[in-house]
C-alpha cells in the first residue's frame, strides 16, 4: 500500500515571495562585433485584414503602399491593385502585357506583373526592388519593354 504524499501549505512569507518574484531576465553581453553592427528596421506599413475579392480569390490582407496602390494577399496568391486614376499612369503596353490582361482592370499579380507597378511608381519602393523590377520586366515583359524603349528613343531623337 502506497503512502499518500504529505502536502504542506507554504507560509505567508513563502507565498508572498513566490507571487512577487520577478521572472529572470538576461542582458546580452556587448562585444566589439555587436557594438559595430547597426541594424536599421523600417517602420511597418499599415496592414489590415480585409474581405475583398481579388482575381486570385478572397483577400486576407491589404497593405496601402501609396495613394491608389494597394498590395493584396490571398490564401494562395496575391498582387497589387491600382485604382483607376493610378492605373492610367501605367504605360498601355505594360497594362496589355499582364497575365490575362488583368492590368487593364488595375490588377498586377505577384509573380511577374508586380514589376510593372514598381517600375511605374519607383518613388514608392526601395531602389533595390526597382533594380529587381527591371530584371523581371526584361524576362517576363520583354516585348512591352522593347516597345517602351523604342518610343522613348524615338521621342529623344525628334
Amino acid at each position: 500500500m502506497k503512502k499518500a504524499a504529505a502536502t504542506t501549505k507554504p507560509t505567508q512569507a513563502q507565498a508572498t515571495t513566490k507571487a512577487t518574484r520577478k521572472p529572470r531576465t538576461t542582458t546580452p553581453r556587448k562585444s566589439k562585433e555587436t557594438e559595430s553592427t547597426l541594424i536599421q528596421i523600417q517602420p511597418l506599413q499599415d496592414i489590415r485584414l480585409v474581405k475583398s475579392e481579388t482575381p486570385w480569390g478572397q483577400a486576407q490582407s491589404a497593405e496601402d503602399i501609396a495613394p491608389g496602390i494597394t498590395k493584396y494577399t490571398t490564401a494562395s496568391h496575391g498582387g497589387y491593385f491600382l485604382n483607376k486614376e493610378t492605373n492610367a499612369k501605367v504605360p498601355p503596353e505594360l497594362r496589355w502585357s499582364t497575365f490575362k490582361m488583368q492590368g487593364l482592370k488595375g490588377w498586377y499579380e505577384q509573380d511577374c506583373d508586380w514589376a510593372i507597378v514598381v517600375y511605374t511608381f519607383q518613388q514608392h519602393f526601395e531602389p533595390q526592388l526597382y533594380e529587381h523590377a527591371l530584371e523581371s520586366l526584361a524576362l517576363h515583359h520583354e516585348n512591352a519593354l522593347d516597345i517602351l524603349n523604342s518610343k522613348t528613343n524615338n521621342s529623344k531623337s525628334h
